[in-house]
């Protein structure tokens, strides 16, 4: 019965634009706080975001290599190792 009631006074509500009160308008306000980005300031916002991947392979690779430069006694078998370590391009940072 109550259903009935209240879908009775909204049939006779909503012809006149209101619902609860409210005067539903065809245009969406906008408020001024909004603020319009530009596309390209949006996606370099974005970019910032994301972590540099390059960086965290180099670092996941080189870090096991340099670990095991610590363990390394002999001079000539490090001499060695640190030129690998360079001609790799993991040499450790100064």
């Amino acid at each position: 019965m109550l259903i009935v009631l209240l879908l009775a006074l909204l049939s006779v509500v909503a012809p006149f634009g209101r619902t609860f009160g409210l005067v539903a308008s065809s245009t969406p306000s906008v408020s001024a706080d909004v603020v319009e980005l530009d596309s390209s300031e949006l996606s370099d916002g974005l970019v910032a975001l994301l972590p540099d991947i390059g960086q965290i392979y180099r670092t996941a690779v080189a870090y096991p290599l340099q670990k095991a430069r610590g363990d390394i006694t002999d001079p000539d078998i490090l001499e060695f190792y640190d030129g690998y370590l360079q001609a790799i391009g993991f040499a450790p940072e100064p």
